[in-house]
């Protein structure tokens, strides 16, 4: 009997199991003993490897540096010297939750690499279990821990939506669908996770549907959940957000179409205009982020000579672009008065109106009282497929 359990090389081994009292064995240790038999592993080995992890405890008790059984547990099963399959084995068998079980099932089904099923679970458990010093977050830190993982994007959504969050599906499906891979969705999940995930959602594939790369989308999306309000303000700034557009490597076009998605849709308007004569959306950006160092008495308005004097401080404007940012800056203003083009002044006025509507009200500022205009916002028990092998 022993060395039909245990080989013939192995029967003092067997022997200290039968003394120590082999009933003592649960159903499932000896059921991953047999499977590693019956796959041909050394008795040896298999009866020292699943005695070492079962008899494994918790290190660390009651410091800051604790560490759970099952992660020492699993800790020992990555560093043993089994093949991955019996690895797979040995967790299936002894280590996962019936969440995981699941999982290495359906990734079994798709032919996942036997060297990242447990190893990939595993490092999610441990991820999961871990206490961050980085202020990462659990769900941060177990989607880490995925991308690092070489099984294929079908695979780790698969492990994504059962183990780390099951209400993305349809974000996912529409992010997909929009052109982006699973692996990028890892990548920034923390965007399309929460409140404002649907808008961003919506966000990428507005602008993907325009035309722009879905790693230039991404990569935009990434840029402006970066973003922080300056101080005193509550919420980032369009301008803030402009600037990160016009910093991107791509065309006017392209940068238009991504102000259209992500700015309120009146300053996008704006820039829109000011493009169509002439004006690209960095000047009218810079013109913008200039106008502050020209308030002379820091009140938040502008006078038409403050405006002028920020226009003649930058050279690369041409005399009919700076006429048609200094005739967008003030709506009260007579473009008989326009310093630069009178005519082209008149032309900007008329654009405004008719594109507010006809309401004689302009497009590019709620009307002043006056001849300063306010300064822009600097805002903000299932089958077993291990076993059965």
């Amino acid at each position: 009997l022993q060395a039909a359990l245990f080989g013939p090389t192995s029967l003092s081994t067997g022997q200290d199991w039968i003394e120590s009292g082999f009933k003592s064995m649960s159903a499932e240790q000896t059921a991953v003993y047999q499977q590693l038999i019956k796959n041909g592993t050394p008795a040896r080995e298999a009866y020292e490897k699943i005695k070492e992890i079962s008899s494994a405890e918790a290190t660390g008790k009651g410091t800051d540096h604790e560490v759970s059984k099952a992660v020492v547990q699993r800790n020992i099963l990555a560093n043993s010297n089994l093949t991955p399959f019996e690895k797979n084995i040995v967790y299936y068998g002894l280590l996962a939750t019936d969440a995981e079980k699941t999982v290495m099932e359906k990734l079994d089904d798709m032919a996942a690499k036997y060297s990242e099923t447990s190893k990939t679970l595993s490092e999610i458990y441990i991820a999961g279990a871990a206490s961050s010093e980085s202020g990462k977050s659990k769900a941060e830190m177990k989607r880490e821990a995925l991308i690092n993982s070489t099984l294929t994007d079908g695979q780790k959504r698969v492990v994504y939506e059962s183990l780390i969050n099951e209400d993305q599906t349809d974000i996912i499906d529409s992010l997909a669908s929009a052109g982006m891979s699973f692996s990028e969705y890892l990548k920034m999940a923390d965007i399309f996770e929460g409140s404002g995930g649907k808008r961003n959602a919506e966000k990428f594939a507005t602008i993907t549907e325009a035309g722009i790369a879905a790693d230039d989308a991404a990569e935009l999306l990434d840029k402006l959940d970066d973003l922080n309000p300056v101080d005193g303000a509550k919420q980032v700034s369009d301008l803030q957000k402009m600037r990160q557009i016009i910093d991107m490597p791509v065309s006017d076009s392209d940068k238009l179409v991504m102000m259209s998605a992500t700015i309120e849709q009146g300053v996008y308007a704006k820039v829109k205009l000011a493009a169509g004569y002439g004006v690209s959306p960095k000047a009218y950006v810079k013109f913008k982020e200039r106008l502050p160092s020209f308030d002379e008495n820091n009140n938040g308005s502008y006078t038409q000579a403050e405006v002028e004097a920020a226009l003649d401080s930058m050279s690369e404007l041409t005399t009919n672009q700076k006429a048609v940012l200094w005739q967008m800056q003030g709506t009260s203003w007579s473009a008989a008065k326009n310093p630069y083009n009178p005519s082209m002044g008149a032309q900007i006025s008329a654009a405004g109106a008719a594109q507010s509507g006809g309401n004689g009200e302009n497009l590019f500022l709620k009307k002043s009282s006056g001849a300063a205009t306010s300064a822009p916002a600097q805002q903000s028990n299932s089958s077993n497929l291990f076993m059965r092998r």
